[in-house]
């Protein structure tokens, strides 16, 4: 557990109040875990390489540019996971996961403990979208999560976001 427990979250209640961000906390030893394949019937992955090819070749896809490229290849060397959702045989989703590591959760100035976790920076391409894969993506993440002993999981959205916020409320936040 976070030592200072009641102090870590009103810091983070406080920084997501002045980021316009939502944080959700799935506690995977007390919640439910939703059923993937009932959610959205698409193929996942931890295979970043793959994902950066595809991000490379066609950034367009995603709204991205060079800048997030450059973070794709940081993220990765300090550790953090990239996942994914193929449908159609296409990437359709992307998102990341950090790790206790060098540097805090994005966003936020706080560290995570051994057995936390943070997913961030979720992103679903247009074509793809409302065919819940987002919520799919997250329910396989914190599935595979818990298989390797994260305790509880922060994922956060910004506020205007509506369909994040769907999305994550649909798998039990």
């Amino acid at each position: 557990l976070i030592s200072g427990t009641k102090h870590f979250f009103r810091r983070l209640r406080r920084h997501f109040a002045r980021q316009q961000c939502r944080v959700y906390l799935f506690d995977l030893d007390s919640q439910p875990l939703p059923d993937v394949t009932s959610i959205s019937p698409v193929g996942f992955s931890y295979d970043a390489v793959c994902v950066f090819r595809k991000l490379h070749r066609s950034p367009h896809e995603f709204g991205i540019g060079s800048r997030e490229l450059h973070q794709f290849r940081r993220r990765i060397s300090e550790g953090e996971i990239c996942f994914s959702a193929w449908a159609e045989g296409e990437l359709a989703f992307y998102g990341w996961i950090q790790f206790r590591n060098r540097r805090p959760a994005p966003f936020t100035r706080i560290p995570l403990s051994p057995h936390h976790a943070f997913i961030y920076r979720c992103v679903t391409r247009r074509e793809f979208r409302g065919r819940k894969i987002y919520p799919a993506a997250l329910a396989f993440a914190l599935r595979e999560l818990k298989a390797r002993g994260i305790h509880k999981v922060f994922i956060d959205h910004a506020v205007e976001n509506i369909s994040s916020r769907r999305g994550i409320e649909r798998i039990g936040a």
